[in-house]
């Protein structure tokens, strides 16, 4: 535990160069800081979709292997629903935090819109 913590702390205590700023006196603006908030949710969505991919699989491997089990049937349908429910839950805040994010970064010019609705 301890080497890791040796070996992330200067990721933690300066930020490793995570916010690009644009000025070349190095001083950030609202504007460098928006594109890393986006890049951290993408990074926890793909982590999450990982483990909701884990989590399908165990609750199809419970009730595979149930063998009639009510108890373990009901276990496997229970942690399918919940992952599906976290799922839709999940992709529901990264579409308005994209679309709130898109619109302070370009200022109402939203490409996530465009993109399925083109003028």
């Amino acid at each position: 535990m301890i080497m890791l913590m040796v070996a992330f702390a200067p990721f933690v205590s300066d930020a490793a160069g995570l916010v690009k700023c644009k000025d070349p006196n190095g001083i950030c603006t609202f504007g460098d800081i928006m594109p890393t908030i986006s890049g951290i949710i993408n990074w926890v969505i793909i982590i999450a979709v990982s483990i909701s991919a884990i989590m399908f699989a165990y609750a199809g491997f419970l009730y595979m292997t149930a063998q009639g089990d009510l108890g373990q049937m009901k276990k496997g349908r229970d942690i399918f629903k919940n992952v599906v429910i976290g799922f839709v839950i999940m992709l529901s805040a990264w579409l308005i935090v994209t679309l709130v994010l898109n619109t302070l970064i370009n200022e109402g010019n939203i490409p996530i819109i465009r993109r399925f609705f083109p003028a």
